[in-house]
């Protein structure tokens, strides 16, 4: 990033002076101090998706075949065209109240009105009518070995590119390219990819299965154990897009720039667009910034995959199985707590008014202290805190049944497939507790999807084993809290 001039306003030394008084008049002349009370997020929890191995596209039921041992190569691409920001809704605006937002809308009303060349306060402005696009490519290797003939091992690992980024229309995307700040040259393309993508590449989350077959003539039948693997980990953040983790947001004096702005119009105009566009970031942060893999220490379930041969050339596949996370740490963002009897207009005027008629040291202190809490208050409005949190432990499960057709070496398959994640347990100390909107910061629903599974193939016989090449699709059909994504994949199986 080329270099931003972070643009940093501090109290004077003597913090009791005369000019705190002419502040908070003009916070109160303005009406500004409601609009502060109020929240502009509405929920602060991370926005997750389905883990990879369990993306039903990406199966690979080797229990239907007679062959002892073998691997697979998945090339796969899945995409979610509007995560969802709450249990039913992928609107950005239903995560953050930025049409409708009383700080957006009175600072812009009362601070930016009659500047020359008008310019939105924040970037926020123009994601008002953003969802959030996510997309992943990699492949998932797999390996398996059968041995003393009913048992068998498999592992796999995936090895993903993850791009999220905003969708915004191409109006707000053209006002964005305005801010002079993204970059000297005027805000080219890879500059303002730097606020509206977050793109990593490493391992996701690894599996291993070991489990008991039983055969007979029609059915095949494998039960055993479950591992996550918590593999999963970034070699780079930040390919196009950027790490948004180490986001820190400027401290500005607002009553300060209340003072100066009829005479200093273009310093004013600087210092917003350096908060909009850090507060662009901090949303980022939250939005566009997820870890690879279920940031967990592991998991441990139990799984059972069979085939029933219903004809010849006819048979089904299931997969049920399940999983508990164990506990683990993560980064999740919090909303400081706000009295509404702090934020009416009417406090600071008395205030105010005591102190005219009896201007006292520990009258100008306290109306000083009223400046700095209204200052502090605006930047805990547009930037949550991050806190480092424990996540209790959280199960899953998933349901799988599929009909398979062949005809010589060719075959088609046709399913549907169940997931289910339990909504989190997020463990805060007691001070936290009390200083945060807890809520808001924890999905408060289950989530979970219904999918149908879809694909074609052909297996082709060599004198050391076998070979199939696949090409599946799964598409979610029914969903809570994820997202109606959809996946491709490429599937070659080779066994032996």
């Amino acid at each position: 990033m080329k270099k931003i001039v972070i643009l940093i306003l501090t109290i004077l030394p003597n913090i009791y002076s005369e000019e705190c008084v002419e502040k908070l008049e003009l916070f109160v002349a303005f009406d500004l101090i409601p609009a502060i009370g109020a929240n502009l997020y509405q929920h602060t929890y991370a926005l997750t998706s389905r883990p990879i191995f369990t993306l039903p596209a990406l199966n690979n039921n080797i229990n239907s075949r007679d062959n002892c041992s073998g691997f697979s190569f998945n090339l796969f691409y899945n995409s979610t065209p509007g995560l969802y920001t709450t249990k039913i809704e992928d609107n950005l605006n239903d995560y953050i109240q930025i049409a409708g937002s009383d700080i957006l809308d009175e600072l812009s009303a009362d601070i930016i009105e009659g500047l020359e060349n008008n310019i939105p306060l924040t970037l926020l402005d123009e994601f008002e009518n953003a969802n959030i696009h996510e997309h992943r490519v990699g492949a998932l290797i797999s390996a398996n070995c059968r041995f003393f003939d009913c048992f068998r091992f498999e592992i796999g690992i995936p090895i993903v590119y993850q791009l999220r980024h905003y969708n915004i229309p191409e109006e707000s995307l053209l006002e964005i390219k305005r801010f002079r700040l993204f970059d000297q040259s005027g805000g080219d393309e890879s500059s303002v990819y730097k606020y509206v993508v977050g793109d990593s590449i490493g391992f996701d989350d690894s599996f291993c299965r070991i489990g008991w077959i039983y055969d007979s003539r029609c059915t095949q039948v494998e039960t055993g154990v479950l591992g996550i693997i918590p593999t999963g980990t970034a070699w780079k953040t930040g390919l196009i897009g950027q790490d948004f983790r180490n986001s820190c947001p400027p401290f500005v004096d607002y009553g300060e720039l209340l003072l100066v702005f009829a005479d200093k119009q273009e310093y004013v105009k600087e210092i917003l667009q350096e908060v909009g566009i850090q507060a662009a970031y901090r949303l980022s942060a939250m939005t566009l910034n997820q870890p690879l893999g279920e940031e967990s220490k592991g998991g441990l379930g139990i799984y059972q995959r069979g085939s029933y041969i219903l004809e010849k050339n006819c048979f089904l596949e299931w997969l049920a199985q399940g999983a508990y996370l164990f506990k683990r740490s993560a980064t999740r963002y919090y909303i400081v707590k706000k009295d509404p009897k702090l934020y009416e207009t009417s406090i600071y005027k008395e205030l105010l008014q005591e102190y005219e008629e009896d201007p006292t040291p520990e009258l100008l202190a306290e109306i000083c202290e009223s400046v700095r809490f209204l200052n502090q208050s605006i930047a805990n409005t547009l930037f949550p805190d991050p806190l480092e949190v424990c996540l209790h432990p959280q199960w899953w499960y998933q349901l799988q049944l599929i009909a398979n057709a062949r005809y010589e070496c060719w075959g088609a398959q046709f399913g549907f497939d169940w997931w289910h994640r339990q909504k989190p347990k997020i463990g805060l100390s007691a001070s936290d507790t009390l200083k945060y909107n807890i809520p808001e910061g924890t999905v408060c629903f289950n989530q979970y999807q219904l999918k149908l599974v879809a694909g074609i193939g052909g297996c082709f016989c060599k004198t050391w084993g076998d070979v199939d090449v696949w090409l599946k699709f799964d598409q979610t059909m029914i969903n809570q809290g994820i997202g109606q994504d959809r996946t491709i994949n490429l599937q070659v199986n080779v066994n032996f």
